[in-house]
């Protein structure tokens, strides 16, 4: 796969993933933290995913190599963080420190959509 190929699929992934987290943060200001099940439902799905260890997807593998590399670098644990996420959105409580997890996974996946970007853009075809 060439440079360019690999950049534009990281940039597309951690967009797509991004968005949705980005979304969830915004019902959850216009809600007033109340919830649906099925907004709930995009966030649940991408963290379970992300946890499972067996997963043969290595579009998923790559971003929670991504997001762990980034939250490593502030201390904290994406098992922890995400387990904590899941565990508060499934007794429908978010905490503030949930609340501050979905924003730290959310800042990683953009940080690395604009690197991919920047990548993409400063490559000579």
């Amino acid at each position: 796969m060439s440079d360019i190929s690999l950049n534009a699929n990281v940039y597309q992934v951690s967009k797509r993933y991004y968005m949705i987290l980005e979304q969830f943060l915004n019902k959850i200001k216009v809600n007033n933290y109340q919830l649906t099940d099925d907004d709930k439902k995009p966030v649940l799905d991408l963290f379970s995913t992300l946890l499972n260890a067996e997963s043969d997807n290595p579009q998923l593998h790559m971003l929670s190599i991504i997001i762990d590399r980034a939250l490593r670098t502030r201390n904290k644990k994406l098992k922890e963080i995400v387990g904590k996420i899941t565990s508060d959105l499934t007794n429908k409580i978010l905490s503030e420190e949930s609340l501050n997890g979905i924003k730290d996974i959310s800042m990683a996946l953009d940080n690395e959509r604009i690197h991919a970007l920047t990548r993409m853009k400063g490559m000579k075809r």
